[in-house]
């Protein structure tokens, strides 16, 4: 299908792989979307769940485990506590 937006070749969603990886082996933190990428490498339309799936397996390649809902409220300096 054809999209009416900009999209990256896959060799964009490599080098987007390859910085977070980097970032992550640097102990610095990461947030994926479908802003930074919106398709697959395949070049189908990505969802936000597959791209944080994506990245989870990243973390989790690198022997770490994403952080928590509690442990990124901490991080983000937000009230832990604060209702919805």
């Amino acid at each position: 299908a054809r999209h009416s937006f900009p999209t990256r070749r896959s060799s964009d969603l490599a080098e987007q792989t390859n910085a977070l990886s980097h970032a992550i082996g640097l102990g610095g933190h990461i947030r994926v979307g479908i802003e930074d990428h919106p398709c697959l490498p395949d070049g189908t339309l990505a969802s936000n769940v597959q791209l944080v799936e994506a990245a989870v397996a990243l973390v989790r390649a690198h022997g770490l485990e994403p952080a928590t809902l509690e442990e990124a409220r901490v991080l983000l300096g937000l009230n832990a506590g604060a209702a919805r």
